[in-house]
């Protein structure tokens, strides 16, 4: 069953990017602009 479901089907083509030199309260904004949960650091 697990063999069928490929990574593709929880993937995202629209991505969002953060920058080191961005404020906590920009990423927090952008975040809740795009109801991002989380993100990769």
């Amino acid at each position: 069953m697990l063999r069928q479901i490929t990574v593709r089907s929880y993937m995202t083509t629209r991505l969002i990017s953060f920058t080191p030199g961005m404020s906590v309260h920009e990423a927090i904004r952008k975040m809740l602009e795009h109801k991002i949960t989380s993100a990769l650091v």
